[in-house]
């Protein structure tokens, strides 16, 4: 679980931090999104039904508003809008409202005698890097192409989203 969510972010967003700890503070949680395109939470194993709305939050977008240090009534507001990698067991979360965000992948146990040291795994990782890449940005620009003509038959929850994994499909 984390190797895949740490490979998600080096191809996304390779900022300095990997895998981080869920915050369980609004603003903490705020201050990460503001910084990273692509936030990675390593090893949730419960998420609140308040957690769950910020994440929902989050990947669609919303702020945070909170009092400016040092004033009595000025505010600074911090945009919520990122893409999130959660990783654990079991954190399907209060309600449909995460999941209808979300795409599941449900990662198979590596047999033992596939696996590999951590530093012959990233030097591999790092070899396709460019490949990986390419093929991404071959993926996405395809989408591009496609996409002011794809029209879903029915718009489901998530309309936006759904019109574009139909053109990157």
């Amino acid at each position: 679980k984390s190797t895949a969510s740490k490979v998600m972010k080096a191809l996304i967003d390779p900022a300095a931090a990997d895998l981080m700890k869920f915050p369980t503070k609004e603003l903490d949680l705020g201050l990460i999104c503001s910084q990273n395109h692509l936030v990675a939470f390593d090893n949730l194993s419960d998420i609140s039904k308040a957690q769950s709305n910020l994440l929902c939050q989050v990947v669609t977008g919303g702020n945070i508003s909170v009092r400016k240090l040092y004033t009595t009534d000025d505010t600074v507001t911090i945009p919520l809008h990122s893409c999130l990698v959660l990783n654990g067991i079991d954190i399907a979360g209060h309600g449909k409202d995460l999941l209808d965000r979300a795409i599941v992948l449900a990662l198979p146990k590596i047999d033992p005698s596939q696996r590999k040291d951590e530093k012959e795994f990233w030097q591999e990782f790092n070899a396709a890097k460019p490949m990986l890449l390419g093929r991404y940005f071959d993926v996405l620009a395809q989408a591009v192409m496609v996409y002011p003509d794809t029209k879903p038959e029915k718009k489901p929850r998530m309309a936006d989203y759904y019109r574009w994994a139909l053109a990157v499909t």
